[in-house]
């Protein structure tokens, strides 16, 4: 009983993301080209919001920082990498 229960909810998810690619495969056979109104919708920029932007850059920030370190660390590098010598 769990088991189609799980496959019945990843069924529902998959056919949830693919449903605007299933639409675009339909609009192609219609039209032969992706030249309408509907195709420039779906090849349009992607909007984030802006709080999902803020987060990816303070993570990819914190962890682009530390990979530094480690890396300057492995090389044998002892003075901080921040540091400004002039």
């Amino acid at each position: 009983m769990i088991l189609q229960k799980e496959i019945y909810i990843f069924k529902k998810m998959t056919d949830k993301m693919l449903a605007s690619y299933t639409t675009m495969g339909q609009s192609f056979a219609r039209n032969g080209n992706f030249m309408t109104p509907e195709a420039k919708k779906f090849t349009g920029f992607e909007k984030n919001p802006k709080i999902g932007i803020l987060l990816f850059n303070l993570i990819f920030k914190r962890i682009v920082k530390k990979n530094f370190e480690r890396i300057a660390q492995e090389w044998g590098c002892t003075e901080p990498l921040d540091r400004k010598p002039y």
